[in-house]
């Protein structure tokens, strides 16, 4: 006779293969289980939380399966015709035809001996089928896993995207054009994110406009009493009114009410560059000679280049016209061969040269002689870069009696940045320095 069988039958799955398994080739990448891009945490972030509840869900299922199986438990007999079952409350049922039987609805028949009665099974169904019902729900639970892990990396993928974008648009402001702001659309934290960013900015340009105003209004208010202070040390000196022994500390006095007005006039000029950047207005520049640009600096410059004795080489191209203010442009020139005078040596030389590279642009170049310590301080480790900050002068800054304010190359930048122009400071070879300013194709048409 045959005994019922289960209702299913599951064949043992195959185990993954274990990481640990030292039989797996060793390799030298190590694999990281926990993310590190933001979009991969959230994604299993999701995809986790989706399994823990589906797998809660499954879970309570079969529990509540195994319950109502037990409440409807039963027993299988196999009767032939004139037998009695027992019923569930403890009576007895008679049956006259052969079959088989639970207590209350027959299951099956076949041929069997007239009387004879024969116990099957008692609830042995239930252990086959919470087993197949248990394999269905792991297997329900690992395709709905791997289905919310996609689409939680889809979702947060999409997600991601927004704050990438947003990442982008920050890093692409140019910190000396604080008008700029970043855009993004909707209304979820995303977009609240980017107008908190935009109002920081705000806050930042305000103050940037208040600090540069207060640059340029105390700027001027100090131009008086220098001048007040230079006229009423300067006429009595030339008239010899003072004594012998009082002199020197008048020319002192004077030399540095002079260096006073030229601080003052490079703070007035920086302040005036950075006010461009941070309004630098619809139209576009004028065409510009640059090369005619430098000649009139070192017409403007010949008396100190004299006075030192400094022998100056040019190699001017008058050709390239660059798109930009005229009066940036000679601040420009300007400050460059002035920076060259002043942090000279005594007969000297100074090198200036406008010329055409390749992809269409300008360079100006300025390269002039140091001296000996300037040059063993570089080569000691010296950073260029800390000449562009202003007030600071090199050496200059720790010596006395010494020209220059520290504003000069500071302008440079300036004016440099606003223009999109590519400035570098270099020391080519022991006892010379160079600064030059590239003009780029990319950014400022050039002419010819």
């Amino acid at each position: 006779m045959n005994h019922p069988s289960s209702l299913t039958d599951p064949s043992s799955p195959s185990s993954p293969s274990d990481p640990s398994d030292p039989s797996r080739p060793s390799g030298k990448r190590r694999f990281h289980l926990r993310p590190r891009t933001f979009r991969g945490k959230l994604a299993l972030a999701i995809g986790l939380l989706v399994a823990v509840f589906l797998g809660i869900a499954l879970a309570l299922q079969t529990m509540l399966f195994g319950r109502i199986y037990d409440r409807s438990s039963y027993r299988l007999y196999q009767v032939a015709s004139g037998g009695t079952l027992p019923t569930p409350d403890g009576g007895e049922l008679y049956v006259s035809s052969t079959g088989c039987y639970y207590t209350d609805y027959a299951v099956g028949c076949g041929p069997m001996t007239p009387g004879s009665i024969m116990e099957i099974s008692d609830s042995d169904m239930r252990g086959p089928m919470m087993q197949g019902a248990m394999w269905f729900s792991l297997a329900l639970f690992a395709g709905f896993a791997v289905l919310a892990m996609v689409a939680a990396w889809f979702i947060s993928r999409r997600l991601a995207g927004r704050i990438s974008s947003l990442g982008a648009q920050m890093r692409r402001l140019d910190p000396a054009a604080t008008g700029e702001r970043v855009s993004i659309a909707g209304s979820d934290e995303v977009a609240s994110l980017a107008g908190d960013v935009n109002a920081m900015l705000t806050r930042i340009e305000q103050a940037a406009v208040t600090q540069r105003q207060f640059i340029a209004n105390a700027s001027h208010e100090l131009r008086t009493p220098i001048a007040v202070i230079g006229t009423s040390l300067d006429a009595p000196l030339a008239q010899g009114r003072f004594a012998a022994d009082v002199e020197p500390a008048v020319r002192r006095a004077l030399e540095a009410d002079r260096n006073a007005a030229d601080l003052v006039e490079g703070l007035l000029a920086l302040s005036r560059v950075q006010s461009m950047a941070l309004h630098p207005g619809d139209e576009r520049p004028p065409e510009t000679s640059l090369g005619e640009v430098v000649e009139h600096a070192l017409d403007a410059s010949w008396d100190a280049i004299d006075e030192r004795g400094l022998d100056v080489r040019c190699g001017i191209d008058p050709a390239p016209t660059v798109h930009a203010d005229p009066t940036m442009l000679a601040l420009l020139a300007g400050n460059l061969i002035r920076n060259a005078v002043v942090h000279n040596v005594d007969r000297g030389d100074i090198e200036v040269d406008v010329r055409r590279i390749d992809g269409g642009g300008v360079e100006l170049s300025v390269t002039n002689s140091t001296e000996a310590e300037e040059a063993a301080e570089s080569a000691d480790g010296h950073d260029l870069d800390d000449l562009l900050i202003p007030f600071h002068r090199g050496r200059a800054s720790r010596l006395e009696n010494r020209p220059g304010n520290g504003l000069g190359l500071s302008i440079v930048r300036e004016i440099a940045d606003l223009y999109h122009a590519e400035l570098r400071l270099a020391r080519p070879t022991p006892g010379r320095f160079g600064v030059s300013v590239r003009f780029c194709n990319n950014h400022v048409r050039i002419g010819a």
